[in-house]
């Protein structure tokens, strides 16, 4: 979660595919959340990812892969900083 002053950017999620594992087929997830810091002209970009079941009679509780990461980056200005979270995230 970020802090609270900062106005936020985007936060979305996207499925990249099937990853198959002993307990069965699974779906590779990432995330992220932005936000701008007006005070210190700084983005912040959150990044995560989880495994979530791909079957419709299945528990759909998804799992954390521990794959949790933040960026901060000099942003030059608040209308800049979506174009830029973007960035991070398709990376």
């Amino acid at each position: 979660m970020l802090h609270q002053r900062m106005k936020s950017i985007i936060d979305i999620s996207e499925a990249l595919g099937p990853v198959e594992t002993p307990q069965g087929s699974l779906e590779l997830c990432v995330t992220a959340e932005a936000g701008y810091d007006e005070e210190a002209g700084r983005l912040v970009v959150q990044l995560g990812a989880f495994l979530r079941p791909t079957g419709l009679l299945v528990n759909n509780t998804p799992a954390p892969i521990g794959c949790r990461k933040m960026r901060r980056s000099r942003s030059p200005s608040h209308a800049k900083s979506h174009e830029v979270a973007r960035e991070i995230f398709q990376r």
